[in-house]
């Protein structure tokens, strides 16, 4: 940040009701005339759908590829 960069993270975090939820936060800063950080504008999103659907996908493919598997080695030869 003091470089003047902006930094971009996914955190896992928790909810009031102990829910966990994941957040894709944007860090971004603002400098002043002389180069220098102003100011910090953070910029965050609740993208924990898009990591379960991820998460899912990827469960889904490893069992696709887990039964190709099975298949080949079951087939006579």
């Amino acid at each position: 940040m003091r470089a003047g960069t902006s930094h971009r993270a996914e955190i896992l975090n928790y909810r009031k009701d102990g829910r966990q939820i994941w957040i894709e936060t944007n860090l971004v800063p603002v400098l002043d005339e002389a180069g220098r950080v102003e100011q910090v504008i953070a910029i965050e999103r609740d993208i924990t759908a898009a990591e379960t659907h991820e998460a899912e996908l990827a469960e889904a493919k490893r069992a696709a590829e887990q039964g190709e598997k099975t298949k080949r080695n079951s087939l006579p030869r």
